[in-house]
């Protein structure tokens, strides 16, 4: 008889809260865990596990013309093999941690136009008990803005982003964009895409 088998639990809330007539919260997180048994033919490890578990606070402002938006949030995923029957047991534990901000912004001049901007940071970490690495730590981070205005049947968009990553140079990107549309259908789309 083969004892083999595996188990999953999962754990979730959710909500949101309209505190005034401008501002709410929202809240997403999840936990989760389990791990499974399995046959070898090589010996060692015949046991893994797992924990995983994110949670995101955001929160929203809708003015007249003004929308802001905050987010925070954290995760981590563990994940090990283990050898069943010898102590200790574990043979490999690798965890990765991330935490991460979020900031966007959109404010509406006109009925024809709106201007966007934001910034998006996060710092990623790593572990692993079967070995070290070189880097085991990295943060990134980027910011950008964006145009659009309505012209008739037009739709004129432009953007400029910028990303920075720890351990790679920066880089810029940017394109600009014109939509033209009927009633029905998108009729022409042009948007080159350009990369210093």
């Amino acid at each position: 008889m083969d004892d083999d088998g595996y188990d999953r639990q999962s754990f979730s809330i959710n909500g949101q809260s309209q505190l005034t007539d401008e501002y709410s919260l929202n809240l997403v997180s999840r936990y989760e865990t389990g791990g499974s048994l399995y046959d070898t033919q090589w010996g060692g490890a015949d046991e893994n596990e797992y924990k995983n578990y994110s949670v995101k606070l955001g929160g929203v402002y809708q003015g007249e013309k003004l929308l802001v938006e905050t987010s925070f949030a954290k995760s981590q995923d563990q994940a090990g093999t283990f050898e069943g029957g010898v102590d200790p047991k574990v043979v490999s534990d690798i965890t990765t941690k991330r935490d991460q901000f979020g900031l966007l912004a959109e404010y509406g001049l006109s009925t024809d136009t709106s201007f966007v901007g934001g910034f998006d940071w996060y710092e990623e970490r790593v572990a692993n008990t079967g070995s070290a690495y070189v880097k085991d730590k990295r943060h990134a981070n980027a910011i950008f803005v964006q145009a659009r205005h309505q012209l008739n049947a037009f739709l004129f968009e432009g953007a400029v982003r910028q990303d920075d990553i720890q351990g790679l140079d920066k880089e810029t990107t940017y394109n600009i964009s014109l939509w033209l549309s009927t009633k029905s259908r998108l009729v022409v789309k042009y948007k080159p895409r350009y990369r210093f």
